[in-house]
């Protein structure tokens, strides 16, 4: 019953779970939390669309940002974006908002080209970016198109359901009057 102790497991041992991040990312994901409020109330299933959009697109601006100063950390290279842009000496809030407004120069495919990048490493995180981004917007106009064009299956099958009432209201006062 009693069996053996357990042992403690230190700081080198590996973690027990293949994954060890794998509850924070089912937490990101929100699925659990979508299927307690479906059980709550109905869902609007476009405007959760939207919202996922919201949430996902911050988050993705913030790791692209912040991916740009882990590539040019990483590399260590002596001349880097931080120096061809005079940043380097600039508190960390104002270089995390300098790669914020990259990530969004190039998520928005506007892409001003006033934030220049230097090595090899950032050129090439640069063209993953832009793959995530153009990925992004693609996604965004499906998902705006997918919910106009349901927006529109309903308005449709709203407008059927009042002609049908409105034939059958008509011919129901028809009847009437030809019984009396």
């Amino acid at each position: 019953m009693h069996g053996a102790p357990r042992q403690k497991l230190s700081a080198a041992d590996p973690p027990t779970t293949p994954f060890p991040f794998r509850r924070l990312f089912q937490s990101l994901s929100g699925a659990q939390v979508l299927q307690h409020y479906e059980r709550v109330r109905p869902v609007n299933y476009e405007a959760l669309s939207l919202l996922r959009f919201a949430v996902l697109l911050p988050l993705v601006t913030h790791i692209m940002g912040c991916g740009l100063f882990i590539v040019a950390e990483v590399a260590a290279d002596a001349y880097d974006f931080r120096d061809d842009n005079g940043i380097q000496d600039y508190s960390r809030y104002r270089q995390w908002l300098y790669g914020i407004y990259w990530a969004s120069m190039t998520l928005s495919t506007i892409g001003y080209g006033d934030v220049g990048l230097v090595t090899s490493s950032e050129r090439a995180y640069a063209i993953v970016c832009m793959m995530v981004g153009a990925t992004m917007y693609a996604y965004l106009c499906g998902a705006i198109i997918n919910i106009i064009l349901t927006m529109g299956s309903f308005e449709s099958e709203r407008q059927a359901r009042l002609k049908a009432v409105n034939l059958f209201m008509a011919e129901v006062k028809v009847r009437m009057y030809m019984y009396l």
